[in-house]
């Protein structure tokens, strides 16, 4: 009997006795030890990738800040050289005024800012461009349920200029970033809106996502072409489900759907359908700061 072992379990019916063999007991006591140091590393392992976790969001958010720095460096820049540029623009314009060959600085100043047909932009040229201007598709929709431009709005029963278009799509549907930028508001608004956000890309364009449901970036994050930013809904002075989508030039509305078609196949195209850019110098600016970078050995 010396190998085994008796468990007695008593009850208000009486006492029974159980014979085990110490085989059993000591199987059992291992195995209870081995849950117990697996409980203890898994801890260990837990506490361990929580840190690395924490480690890692640290990281994130520097980078974040980094990058945001950067980028605000760069528009300070950007703003610095335009304003110069703008000055010994119309240096030029009364130098030429004076000298009989213009009729009017204005004409100068309009005349090139806006021609682009003596640039030859690279296919890279492009591609930049198209990463920090807004182009392209931000949702999947439905069709367009209303355009750009004066209507009859549904709910103030009058009629008022529309500054952006409504895309018509399901509660949940991903909105995308079309350039580069930073979340300038991401916040309910109170003018009807509803949840909107605001992305500040640089070079004087902004966008707006109003009618949210969700939004998946916040205030002062920088975001890329891409980028998955909210999710459209049927918030704000709503009638149904859709994305209100905005382009704008300083603070100017401009038609949405020349952007949303306006791509590298086409690339030439948004001159001619929004001439109220100065697309000569900011194209001529922004190959200028491309020539400025260092190539790579």
């Amino acid at each position: 009997m010396k190998d085994k072992f008796t468990v007695t379990i008593s009850d208000i019916e009486g006492s029974k006795n159980y014979t085990l063999n110490q085989i059993v007991k000591k199987f059992v006591l291992y195995f209870i030890l081995f849950i117990a140091v697996v409980i203890f590393f898994g801890i260990i392992f837990i506490f361990y990738l929580s840190s690395e976790v924490e480690e890692l969001r640290i990281k994130e958010e520097e980078i974040n800040q980094r990058l945001l720095t950067e980028n605000l460096n760069l528009q300070t820049k950007i703003d610095n050289q335009i304003k110069y540029y703008q000055e010994m623009r119309e240096k030029i314009g009364e130098v030429e005024l004076l000298l009989g060959t213009k009729t009017s600085s204005e004409n100068v100043t309009e005349d090139f800012d806006n021609k682009v047909d003596d640039l030859t932009i690279s296919a890279v040229q492009r591609f930049i461009v198209l990463q920090l201007i807004p182009n392209g598709p931000v949702l999947r929709h439905n069709g367009i349920s209303a355009n750009f431009g004066s209507r009859f709005h549904p709910i103030r029963e009058m009629t008022e200029k529309h500054h952006g278009l409504d895309l018509r799509a399901d509660i949940g549907t991903p909105v995308y970033a079309p350039a580069h930028g930073v979340v300038e508001f991401a916040d309910v608004h109170r003018n009807g809106y509803g949840a909107l956000v605001v992305i500040n890309h640089g070079f004087g364009f902004k966008t707006y996502y109003a009618h949210l449901d969700e939004m998946v970036v916040k205030y002062g994050q920088f975001v890329s072409k891409g980028t998955h930013i909210a999710n459209s809904g049927n918030s704000g002075l709503s009638t149904g489900p859709h994305l209100h989508y905005e382009v704008r030039f300083l603070e100017n509305a401009l038609d949405p759907i020349n952007f949303i078609n306006w791509g590298h196949s086409n690339f030439e195209s948004i001159f001619e359908k929004e001439k109220k850019i100065p697309w000569g110098s900011l194209i001529r600016e922004m190959m200028t700061m491309l020539n400025r970078i260092p190539k790579q050995p």
